[in-house]
């Protein structure tokens, strides 16, 4: 039987959530046309931790998420990751079209740059700097979509990937000292009593929807998707660079476009191509760029 090298192995785990991270905008909107984004966030969440929760098990890890120098930070990993990301980004996929949510989702390398800059003091070299312009460039011409009017979903949905990222840095943090396996768990674990109690405070809980199949698939999916999706990528960039799979991830976003063709019967804008265009360019270049530190 042949064996593939570890170059190999995670260029096809980052191939494999392409999938994920494909489906995941299209899914979402479906979901939240019907299910409170609430109870969407809540239900899916839960049946994100049970996969991690399983590997932990597994291992006899189960106690590393509750020692007391673990619990501060993976309590603030799940509070930006899962909890105010998803919030904000359920309700507002539930404002805007699936391909736009997918599309402005790709505002995160800005993000990324930014924090690095002032927070890990990393360095914004020139041809980064264009990238992160052509990026920004893209995203406004997908924002703007020809019309001046402001959507408040489109809003909801660029503030998620700055959350995701401050999650991130406390994960880079964190690393050296907590298994991963601890980490990818607590992400989604600690999100699941906060939800519960949030969706139960605003009377957004729709108990009844999980007797349905659709539904119950949905969320199932969605569930599984979020904790298979970020699995493969930690265990991708472990393999090859994260600039590599940064280029590999990027297209992701022409599968929304095709699913929420099939799905919602949504048509892509020339503004949305233009924009997708755009972005896809930028990212791409952001990957072949290599990280400094100031001086």
């Amino acid at each position: 039987m042949r064996k593939f090298s570890e170059e190999t192995v995670g260029v096809i785990l980052v191939l494999i959530s392409i999938l994920f991270y494909g489906l995941e905008p299209i899914v979402s909107k479906y979901t939240v046309n019907t299910v409170n984004p609430l109870f969407t966030a809540t239900i899916s969440i839960l049946f994100a931790s049970i996969i991690p929760l399983f590997i932990l098990v597994n291992k006899g890890m189960v106690k590393e998420l509750i020692k007391r120098e673990n619990i501060v930070y993976l309590f603030f990993i799940s509070f930006f990751g899962s909890v105010i990301a998803l919030i904000l980004f359920l309700v507002g996929v539930g404002m805007t079209s699936g391909i736009s949510a997918s599309l402005l989702l790709q505002i995160e390398p800005i993000y990324s740059a930014l924090l690095g800059f002032f927070v890990l003091r990393e360095a914004i070299g020139k041809r980064q700097f264009l990238a992160m312009f052509l990026i920004i460039i893209g995203v406004g011409v997908i924002f703007y979509n020809g019309s001046l009017q402001i959507n408040y979903g489109d809003i909801l949905v660029l503030a998620t990937p700055l959350f995701y990222q401050i999650s991130h840095l406390i994960v880079k943090k964190v690393m050296k000292n907590i298994e991963e396996d601890v980490i990818v768990a607590g992400r989604f674990l600690y999100a699941v009593p906060i939800f519960l109690i949030l969706s139960t405070l605003a009377g957004a809980n729709q108990f009844e929807v999980l007797l349905k199949p659709l539904y119950f698939s949905l969320l199932l999916f969605l569930g599984v998707s979020w904790a298979l999706g970020y699995i493969l990528w930690i265990k991708a960039i472990k393999r090859i660079n994260l600039s590599k799979a940064t280029v590999i991830v990027a297209p992701y976003p022409i599968l929304s476009v095709i699913l929420a063709w099939i799905v919602l019967s949504e048509i892509p804008s020339v503004y949305q191509i233009t924009g997708l265009f755009l972005v896809i360019i930028g990212i791409y270049a952001t990957g072949k760029t290599k990280s400094e530190k100031r001086k």
